[in-house]
Protein backbone atom coordinates (compact mmCIF):
# COMPACT_ATOMS: atom_id res chain seq x y z
CA UNK A 1 0.00 0.00 0.00
CA UNK A 2 2.94 2.35 0.63
CA UNK A 3 3.93 2.17 -2.50
CA UNK A 4 0.90 3.09 -4.38
CA UNK A 5 -0.06 5.99 -1.95
CA UNK A 6 3.55 7.40 -2.51
CA UNK A 7 2.22 7.82 -6.17
CA UNK A 8 -0.92 9.31 -5.13
CA UNK A 9 1.12 11.80 -2.58
CA UNK A 10 3.28 13.09 -5.57
CA UNK A 11 -0.09 14.23 -7.06
CA UNK A 12 -0.10 18.54 -7.18
CA UNK A 13 -2.75 21.17 -7.58
CA UNK A 14 -1.50 24.37 -9.30
CA UNK A 15 -2.85 27.64 -8.48
CA UNK A 16 -4.18 29.61 -11.44
CA UNK A 17 -7.89 30.12 -11.80
CA UNK A 18 -9.43 29.97 -15.18
CA UNK A 19 -10.18 33.68 -16.38
CA UNK A 20 -13.91 32.97 -17.06
CA UNK A 21 -16.38 31.40 -15.52
CA UNK A 22 -17.72 27.95 -16.80
CA UNK A 23 -21.26 26.95 -16.88
CA UNK A 24 -21.76 25.24 -13.86
CA UNK A 25 -24.32 22.96 -12.34
CA UNK A 26 -25.93 23.90 -8.88
CA UNK A 27 -28.72 21.63 -8.83
CA UNK A 28 -27.22 20.06 -5.40
CA UNK A 29 -26.96 23.21 -4.32
CA UNK A 30 -30.47 24.02 -4.62
CA UNK A 31 -31.64 20.25 -2.64
CA UNK A 32 -29.05 20.70 -0.03
CA UNK A 33 -30.26 24.30 0.70
CA UNK A 34 -33.96 23.77 0.45
CA UNK A 35 -34.02 20.20 2.31
CA UNK A 36 -32.23 21.98 5.22
CA UNK A 37 -34.75 24.83 4.91
CA UNK A 38 -37.52 22.10 5.68
CA UNK A 39 -35.18 19.82 8.47
CA UNK A 40 -33.98 22.24 10.77
CA UNK A 41 -36.22 24.25 9.78
CA UNK A 42 -35.25 27.97 8.59
CA UNK A 43 -37.87 31.01 7.94
CA UNK A 44 -35.31 31.74 5.38
CA UNK A 45 -31.90 32.21 4.32
CA UNK A 46 -29.67 33.04 0.58
CA UNK A 47 -26.81 31.78 -0.89
CA UNK A 48 -24.71 33.93 -3.65
CA UNK A 49 -21.52 32.47 -5.51
CA UNK A 50 -19.89 34.44 -7.73
CA UNK A 51 -17.00 32.58 -10.03
CA UNK A 52 -14.02 35.38 -11.71
CA UNK A 53 -16.42 38.05 -10.21
CA UNK A 54 -19.15 36.75 -12.42
CA UNK A 55 -22.39 35.82 -10.35
CA UNK A 56 -23.23 32.06 -11.17
CA UNK A 57 -26.10 31.18 -8.23
CA UNK A 58 -28.60 33.41 -7.01
CA UNK A 59 -31.44 32.12 -4.68
CA UNK A 60 -33.30 32.58 -2.15
CA UNK A 61 -34.82 30.22 0.37
CA UNK A 62 -38.07 30.61 2.62
CA UNK A 63 -38.99 34.45 3.17
CA UNK A 64 -36.08 35.91 2.20
CA UNK A 65 -35.63 38.25 -0.53
CA UNK A 66 -33.05 40.10 -2.18
CA UNK A 67 -33.66 43.62 0.12
CA UNK A 68 -33.84 41.42 3.26
CA UNK A 69 -31.61 42.57 5.45
CA UNK A 70 -29.30 40.54 7.89
CA UNK A 71 -26.97 40.99 11.39
CA UNK A 72 -23.71 39.58 10.04
CA UNK A 73 -22.10 39.27 14.06
CA UNK A 74 -18.52 38.62 13.76
CA UNK A 75 -18.33 39.31 10.06
CA UNK A 76 -18.70 42.89 10.96
CA UNK A 77 -14.85 42.71 12.35
CA UNK A 78 -13.55 41.99 8.36
CA UNK A 79 -15.74 44.81 7.13
CA UNK A 80 -14.14 47.53 9.80
CA UNK A 81 -10.84 46.22 9.50
CA UNK A 82 -11.35 46.61 5.88
CA UNK A 83 -12.63 50.38 6.20
CA UNK A 84 -9.51 50.94 8.59
CA UNK A 85 -6.81 50.05 6.19
CA UNK A 86 -8.06 52.49 3.77
CA UNK A 87 -6.69 54.76 6.26
CA UNK A 88 -3.28 53.09 6.36
CA UNK A 89 -3.48 53.29 2.92
CA UNK A 90 -3.87 57.10 2.43
CA UNK A 91 -0.96 57.02 5.54
CA UNK A 92 -2.92 58.88 7.88
CA UNK A 93 -1.86 55.87 10.38
CA UNK A 94 0.47 52.87 10.72
CA UNK A 95 -0.22 49.22 11.46
CA UNK A 96 2.81 49.07 13.90
CA UNK A 97 1.59 52.76 15.40
CA UNK A 98 1.31 52.59 19.36
CA UNK A 99 -2.25 53.31 20.63
CA UNK A 100 -1.32 55.62 22.95
CA UNK A 101 -0.01 58.00 19.89
CA UNK A 102 -3.54 58.99 19.14
CA UNK A 103 -5.12 57.71 22.89
CA UNK A 104 -3.05 59.44 25.22
CA UNK A 105 -5.48 57.94 27.83
CA UNK A 106 -3.74 54.19 26.86
CA UNK A 107 -0.97 54.35 29.27
CA UNK A 108 1.11 51.73 31.51
CA UNK A 109 1.02 48.61 29.49
CA UNK A 110 -1.87 49.68 27.13
CA UNK A 111 0.80 52.47 25.80
CA UNK A 112 3.08 49.31 24.54
CA UNK A 113 -0.74 48.08 22.32
CA UNK A 114 -0.42 48.99 18.68
CA UNK A 115 -2.56 48.35 16.36
CA UNK A 116 -2.12 45.58 14.75
CA UNK A 117 -2.52 43.85 17.87
CA UNK A 118 -5.98 45.41 18.29
CA UNK A 119 -7.06 44.03 14.68
CA UNK A 120 -5.19 40.25 14.96
CA UNK A 121 -7.00 40.19 18.83
CA UNK A 122 -3.34 40.49 20.47
CA UNK A 123 -3.72 43.32 22.15
CA UNK A 124 -4.63 41.98 25.43
CA UNK A 125 -7.76 44.09 26.02
CA UNK A 126 -10.18 41.69 27.81
CA UNK A 127 -12.24 39.94 25.63
CA UNK A 128 -15.94 41.80 26.20
CA UNK A 129 -16.37 44.67 27.94
CA UNK A 130 -20.04 46.31 29.71
CA UNK A 131 -19.33 49.89 27.53
CA UNK A 132 -20.12 48.07 24.37
CA UNK A 133 -23.65 47.96 25.51
CA UNK A 134 -24.14 51.70 26.32
CA UNK A 135 -25.18 52.62 22.73
CA UNK A 136 -25.76 56.00 24.41
CA UNK A 137 -21.91 56.94 24.82
CA UNK A 138 -19.72 57.96 21.62
CA UNK A 139 -16.67 55.61 20.48
CA UNK A 140 -14.39 57.81 22.03
CA UNK A 141 -16.29 57.68 25.49
CA UNK A 142 -16.17 53.91 24.95
CA UNK A 143 -12.57 53.87 24.49
CA UNK A 144 -12.00 56.12 27.19
CA UNK A 145 -14.45 53.00 30.03
CA UNK A 146 -12.26 50.61 27.65
CA UNK A 147 -9.25 52.12 28.88
CA UNK A 148 -9.77 52.14 32.74
CA UNK A 149 -10.18 48.03 33.01
CA UNK A 150 -6.61 45.93 33.34
CA UNK A 151 -5.39 43.71 30.39
CA UNK A 152 -6.13 40.22 30.69
CA UNK A 153 -2.40 39.40 29.06
CA UNK A 154 0.51 42.09 28.29
CA UNK A 155 0.43 43.19 24.33
CA UNK A 156 1.24 40.76 21.72
CA UNK A 157 1.73 37.38 23.99
CA UNK A 158 -1.79 35.62 23.17
CA UNK A 159 -4.08 35.18 20.87
CA UNK A 160 -7.64 35.94 22.57
CA UNK A 161 -10.71 36.41 20.55
CA UNK A 162 -13.09 39.19 21.32
CA UNK A 163 -14.89 42.28 20.65
CA UNK A 164 -13.24 45.20 22.80
CA UNK A 165 -10.89 46.61 20.98
CA UNK A 166 -13.00 47.25 17.30
CA UNK A 167 -14.89 50.27 19.55
CA UNK A 168 -10.92 51.07 20.08
CA UNK A 169 -10.43 50.87 16.13
CA UNK A 170 -13.08 52.78 15.54
CA UNK A 171 -12.51 55.75 17.55
CA UNK A 172 -8.47 55.74 15.89
CA UNK A 173 -10.13 56.02 12.83
CA UNK A 174 -12.64 58.93 13.67
CA UNK A 175 -9.46 60.81 15.30
CA UNK A 176 -7.16 60.34 12.53
CA UNK A 177 -9.77 61.35 9.68
CA UNK A 178 -11.33 64.01 11.55
CA UNK A 179 -14.23 62.21 10.67
CA UNK A 180 -17.23 60.56 11.98
CA UNK A 181 -17.19 56.57 11.69
CA UNK A 182 -20.61 56.40 9.74
CA UNK A 183 -19.49 58.81 7.28
CA UNK A 184 -16.29 57.14 6.56
CA UNK A 185 -18.10 53.91 6.03
CA UNK A 186 -20.35 56.09 3.44
CA UNK A 187 -16.83 57.35 2.00
CA UNK A 188 -14.58 54.71 2.09
CA UNK A 189 -16.94 51.45 1.64
CA UNK A 190 -20.09 51.09 1.15
CA UNK A 191 -20.36 54.11 -1.62
CA UNK A 192 -17.80 52.87 -3.53
CA UNK A 193 -18.94 49.24 -3.71
CA UNK A 194 -22.40 50.09 -4.54
CA UNK A 195 -23.85 48.85 -1.28
CA UNK A 196 -26.64 51.11 -0.50
CA UNK A 197 -28.29 48.44 2.24
CA UNK A 198 -25.30 47.76 4.08
CA UNK A 199 -25.13 49.67 7.59
CA UNK A 200 -24.08 49.48 11.21
CA UNK A 201 -27.71 49.73 12.63
CA UNK A 202 -28.17 46.15 14.01
CA UNK A 203 -29.34 48.11 17.38
CA UNK A 204 -30.26 51.15 16.14
CA UNK A 205 -29.09 54.24 14.61
CA UNK A 206 -26.54 54.53 17.73
CA UNK A 207 -23.93 57.07 18.42
CA UNK A 208 -21.53 53.81 19.68
CA UNK A 209 -22.18 50.98 17.30
CA UNK A 210 -20.78 47.80 17.81
CA UNK A 211 -18.06 47.78 15.03
CA UNK A 212 -17.58 44.17 16.17
CA UNK A 213 -21.21 42.83 15.61
CA UNK A 214 -23.89 45.04 14.51
CA UNK A 215 -23.04 45.66 10.48
CA UNK A 216 -26.14 44.72 8.49
CA UNK A 217 -25.94 43.97 4.46
CA UNK A 218 -27.19 41.48 2.03
CA UNK A 219 -25.79 38.84 -0.26
CA UNK A 220 -25.91 41.15 -3.48
CA UNK A 221 -24.33 43.95 -1.02
CA UNK A 222 -21.69 41.88 0.17
CA UNK A 223 -20.68 39.98 -2.85
CA UNK A 224 -19.37 43.63 -3.91
CA UNK A 225 -17.22 43.74 -0.72
CA UNK A 226 -15.98 40.27 -1.40
CA UNK A 227 -15.31 40.75 -4.86
CA UNK A 228 -13.39 43.58 -4.21
CA UNK A 229 -10.73 41.51 -1.19
CA UNK A 230 -10.75 38.88 -3.70
CA UNK A 231 -9.72 41.49 -6.70
CA UNK A 232 -6.83 42.46 -4.58
CA UNK A 233 -8.59 45.43 -3.08
CA UNK A 234 -9.98 46.44 -6.84
CA UNK A 235 -13.25 46.78 -7.75
CA UNK A 236 -14.50 47.42 -11.50
CA UNK A 237 -12.19 50.24 -11.88
CA UNK A 238 -12.02 51.96 -8.06
CA UNK A 239 -8.90 50.70 -6.57
CA UNK A 240 -10.55 50.21 -2.87
CA UNK A 241 -7.46 49.12 -0.88
CA UNK A 242 -3.83 48.14 -1.85
CA UNK A 243 -2.81 45.18 -2.59
CA UNK A 244 -0.14 45.24 0.04
CA UNK A 245 -3.21 45.93 2.57
CA UNK A 246 -4.74 43.28 1.15
CA UNK A 247 -1.83 41.07 1.52
CA UNK A 248 -1.38 42.00 5.12
CA UNK A 249 -5.12 41.16 5.50
CA UNK A 250 -4.55 37.40 4.15
CA UNK A 251 -1.09 36.93 5.77
CA UNK A 252 -1.10 34.64 9.05
CA UNK A 253 -0.56 37.16 11.51
CA UNK A 254 -0.62 34.90 14.90
CA UNK A 255 1.81 32.43 13.82
CA UNK A 256 3.44 30.96 16.91
CA UNK A 257 1.67 33.04 19.41
CA UNK A 258 -0.31 31.02 22.25
CA UNK A 259 -3.95 30.90 21.69
CA UNK A 260 -5.66 31.80 24.74
CA UNK A 261 -9.10 31.57 22.80
CA UNK A 262 -10.01 30.49 19.59
CA UNK A 263 -13.63 29.50 18.16
CA UNK A 264 -12.53 27.43 16.39
CA UNK A 265 -11.49 23.88 17.59
CA UNK A 266 -8.39 23.90 14.57
CA UNK A 267 -7.10 27.45 15.83
CA UNK A 268 -6.35 28.04 12.46
CA UNK A 269 -4.50 31.38 11.52
CA UNK A 270 -6.10 34.66 11.40
CA UNK A 271 -5.39 37.60 9.32
CA UNK A 272 -6.38 41.22 9.78
CA UNK A 273 -9.86 40.65 10.86
CA UNK A 274 -10.63 37.34 9.13
CA UNK A 275 -9.64 33.64 9.59
CA UNK A 276 -7.43 31.79 7.40
CA UNK A 277 -9.13 28.62 6.28
CA UNK A 278 -6.80 26.80 4.16
CA UNK A 279 -3.25 27.98 3.51
CA UNK A 280 -0.76 26.43 0.96
CA UNK A 281 2.65 24.44 1.98
CA UNK A 282 4.06 27.92 1.83
CA UNK A 283 1.46 30.00 4.13
CA UNK A 284 -0.15 31.27 1.31
CA UNK A 285 -3.97 31.62 1.54
CA UNK A 286 -5.96 29.64 -0.14
CA UNK A 287 -9.29 30.30 1.44
CA UNK A 288 -10.48 32.85 4.07
CA UNK A 289 -13.57 33.80 5.92
CA UNK A 290 -15.14 35.12 8.78
CA UNK A 291 -18.44 33.56 10.22
CA UNK A 292 -21.01 35.38 12.43
CA UNK A 293 -23.03 34.18 15.88
CA UNK A 294 -26.00 34.70 14.08
CA UNK A 295 -25.09 32.10 10.92
CA UNK A 296 -23.80 34.74 8.28
CA UNK A 297 -21.21 33.07 6.46
CA UNK A 298 -19.08 34.63 3.78
CA UNK A 299 -16.08 33.27 2.07
CA UNK A 300 -13.77 33.55 -0.75
CA UNK A 301 -12.01 30.73 -2.35
CA UNK A 302 -8.73 32.52 -3.66
CA UNK A 303 -7.83 29.08 -5.41
CA UNK A 304 -11.02 28.23 -7.35
CA UNK A 305 -11.76 32.07 -8.05
CA UNK A 306 -15.18 31.69 -6.05
CA UNK A 307 -16.30 34.44 -3.76
CA UNK A 308 -19.72 33.02 -1.89
CA UNK A 309 -22.41 34.13 0.79
CA UNK A 310 -24.66 32.42 2.72
CA UNK A 311 -26.68 34.80 4.32
CA UNK A 312 -29.54 33.40 7.05
CA UNK A 313 -30.51 35.03 10.91
CA UNK A 314 -30.14 32.08 13.30
CA UNK A 315 -27.47 30.90 16.15
CA UNK A 316 -24.39 29.77 13.85
CA UNK A 317 -24.30 26.04 15.70
CA UNK A 318 -27.86 25.45 13.96
CA UNK A 319 -26.39 25.67 10.31
CA UNK A 320 -22.70 25.01 10.63
CA UNK A 321 -23.15 21.56 9.25
CA UNK A 322 -25.19 22.89 6.64
CA UNK A 323 -22.07 25.26 5.66
CA UNK A 324 -19.30 23.34 5.71
CA UNK A 325 -21.65 20.65 3.40
CA UNK A 326 -22.36 23.87 1.20
CA UNK A 327 -18.60 25.10 0.79
CA UNK A 328 -18.01 21.51 0.08
CA UNK A 329 -20.36 21.26 -2.48
CA UNK A 330 -19.54 24.52 -4.39
CA UNK A 331 -15.21 22.69 -4.03
CA UNK A 332 -17.06 19.88 -6.52
CA UNK A 333 -19.33 22.46 -8.38
CA UNK A 334 -16.48 24.32 -9.08
CA UNK A 335 -13.04 22.22 -9.57
CA UNK A 336 -9.50 23.07 -8.48
CA UNK A 337 -7.29 24.32 -11.88
CA UNK A 338 -6.84 21.96 -14.43
CA UNK A 339 -10.18 19.93 -13.86
CA UNK A 340 -11.69 18.06 -16.51
CA UNK A 341 -15.52 17.42 -17.04
CA UNK A 342 -16.85 13.70 -15.98
CA UNK A 343 -16.29 11.20 -18.41
CA UNK A 344 -13.70 12.39 -19.84
CA UNK A 345 -9.80 11.01 -19.77
CA UNK A 346 -7.23 13.07 -18.31
CA UNK A 347 -4.53 14.00 -21.03
CA UNK A 348 -1.61 12.25 -19.66
CA UNK A 349 0.41 13.51 -17.16
CA UNK A 350 -2.46 16.01 -16.27
CA UNK A 351 -2.96 17.21 -12.73
CA UNK A 352 -5.89 15.54 -11.04
CA UNK A 353 -9.55 16.13 -11.76
CA UNK A 354 -12.42 16.24 -9.14
CA UNK A 355 -15.53 15.96 -9.75
CA UNK A 356 -18.35 16.20 -7.14
CA UNK A 357 -21.68 13.99 -7.47
CA UNK A 358 -24.64 13.24 -4.98
CA UNK A 359 -25.76 9.70 -5.13
CA UNK A 360 -28.79 8.23 -2.99
CA UNK A 361 -28.57 4.38 -1.28
CA UNK A 362 -31.32 3.04 1.16
CA UNK A 363 -29.95 1.60 4.66
CA UNK A 364 -30.15 -2.05 5.95
CA UNK A 365 -29.73 -2.58 2.09
CA UNK A 366 -27.10 -5.34 0.34
CA UNK A 367 -25.18 -1.83 -0.45
CA UNK A 368 -24.93 0.73 -3.31
CA UNK A 369 -21.92 0.14 -5.83
CA UNK A 370 -19.52 3.32 -6.26
CA UNK A 371 -18.63 3.60 -10.28
CA UNK A 372 -15.55 5.16 -10.81
CA UNK A 373 -14.88 6.42 -14.72
CA UNK A 374 -12.86 8.34 -17.02
CA UNK A 375 -9.40 6.45 -16.19
CA UNK A 376 -7.01 4.79 -18.21
CA UNK A 377 -7.61 1.45 -19.04
CA UNK A 378 -6.56 -0.93 -16.71
CA UNK A 379 -4.29 1.75 -14.88
CA UNK A 380 -4.17 1.10 -11.30
CA UNK A 381 -5.64 3.30 -8.64
CA UNK A 382 -6.95 4.07 -5.21
CA UNK A 383 -10.26 5.00 -3.68
CA UNK A 384 -10.42 6.98 -0.79
CA UNK A 385 -12.95 6.42 1.60
CA UNK A 386 -13.81 8.87 4.58
CA UNK A 387 -17.04 9.95 7.13
CA UNK A 388 -15.96 13.67 6.26
CA UNK A 389 -15.81 15.66 3.43
CA UNK A 390 -12.45 18.41 2.87
CA UNK A 391 -12.34 21.02 0.44
CA UNK A 392 -9.59 20.35 -1.12
CA UNK A 393 -7.00 19.59 1.32
CA UNK A 394 -3.39 19.31 1.03
CA UNK A 395 -2.34 15.38 2.11
CA UNK A 396 1.19 14.66 1.65
CA UNK A 397 1.03 16.74 -1.04
CA UNK A 398 -2.18 15.83 -2.86
CA UNK A 399 -5.17 17.48 -2.76
CA UNK A 400 -7.47 15.01 -0.95
CA UNK A 401 -11.49 15.51 -0.61
CA UNK A 402 -12.13 13.23 1.80
CA UNK A 403 -10.50 14.12 5.12
CA UNK A 404 -8.18 12.70 6.70
CA UNK A 405 -9.65 13.01 10.00
CA UNK A 406 -10.71 10.26 10.91
CA UNK A 407 -8.35 8.68 8.84
CA UNK A 408 -9.76 7.13 5.74
CA UNK A 409 -9.68 4.03 4.08
CA UNK A 410 -7.05 3.79 0.82
CA UNK A 411 -8.03 0.62 -1.49
CA UNK A 412 -6.31 -0.67 -3.95
CA UNK A 413 -8.12 -1.23 -7.47
CA UNK A 414 -7.29 -1.10 -11.14
CA UNK A 415 -9.47 -0.34 -13.85
CA UNK A 416 -11.10 -2.22 -16.76
CA UNK A 417 -10.84 -2.01 -20.31
CA UNK A 418 -13.43 0.97 -20.64
CA UNK A 419 -11.18 3.18 -18.12
CA UNK A 420 -14.23 2.26 -15.75
CA UNK A 421 -14.19 0.27 -11.85
CA UNK A 422 -16.72 0.04 -9.51
CA UNK A 423 -16.23 -0.64 -5.39
CA UNK A 424 -19.04 -2.51 -4.11
CA UNK A 425 -20.14 -0.80 -0.24
CA UNK A 426 -22.25 -2.90 2.17
CA UNK A 427 -24.63 -0.75 4.18
CA UNK A 428 -25.99 -3.42 6.24
CA UNK A 429 -26.49 -1.39 10.10
CA UNK A 430 -25.74 2.00 8.74
CA UNK A 431 -27.77 4.36 10.14
CA UNK A 432 -30.27 6.59 7.85
CA UNK A 433 -28.59 10.09 7.12
CA UNK A 434 -24.88 8.71 7.40
CA UNK A 435 -22.82 10.32 4.84
CA UNK A 436 -20.08 9.18 3.13
CA UNK A 437 -17.32 10.26 0.82
CA UNK A 438 -14.90 9.23 -1.81
CA UNK A 439 -12.62 10.04 -3.81
CA UNK A 440 -10.96 8.07 -6.96
CA UNK A 441 -6.71 8.61 -7.66
CA UNK A 442 -5.99 6.54 -10.50
CA UNK A 443 -1.93 6.47 -11.08
CA UNK A 444 0.27 7.83 -13.17
CA UNK A 445 0.82 5.42 -16.21
CA UNK A 446 4.61 4.56 -16.71
CA UNK A 447 5.21 7.21 -19.05
CA UNK A 448 4.35 9.67 -16.36
CA UNK A 449 5.91 8.48 -13.25
CA UNK A 450 8.18 11.20 -11.47
CA UNK A 451 6.36 14.14 -12.69
CA UNK A 452 3.89 14.53 -9.96
CA UNK A 453 0.77 13.94 -11.77
CA UNK A 454 -1.98 11.39 -11.63
CA UNK A 455 -4.50 10.94 -14.28
CA UNK A 456 -7.99 11.40 -12.53
CA UNK A 457 -9.53 12.19 -9.59
CA UNK A 458 -13.32 11.95 -8.66
CA UNK A 459 -15.11 13.01 -5.67
CA UNK A 460 -18.55 11.54 -4.76
CA UNK A 461 -20.73 12.08 -1.70
CA UNK A 462 -23.66 9.04 -0.52
CA UNK A 463 -26.11 9.97 1.26
CA UNK A 464 -27.83 6.66 2.86
CA UNK A 465 -31.79 7.39 3.84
Amino acid sequence: MSRHLSFLTAALVGFAPPLVAQTRDFSTVDSLVGTAVKQIPLDGCAVRIDEQGRNVYRRFFGNASATSTVITGSTSKWFTTAVFLTLVDDNKVALDDKVSKYVPYFTGEKAAITIRQLLTHTSGLPDTHASLNMFWLTLEQCTQLIALDPLIHAPGKKFSYGQTAYQVVGHLAEKVSGKSWRTLVKERMTGPLGMTRTDYDGFGNVSNPLLSFAMRTTPDDFANFLEMIRGGGKFATKQILSPASIHEMVTNQIKGIPIRSHPYPDKRGYGLGVFLDRVDDQGRALQISHQGLLGFSPWIDFERGVAATFSVQILLDRVTTLVDRLQNHVCMIVPAPGAHPYGTTSPACSGPQLIGIDRTAMANTSGVTILGRGAPPLSPGLIVLGLLPSPGLDFFGAKVYVSPVPLPLFLYLVSDQNGDSRLPVPLRGIAPNTRFYSQWEWLNPPQCLGKGRVSASHGIEVVVQ
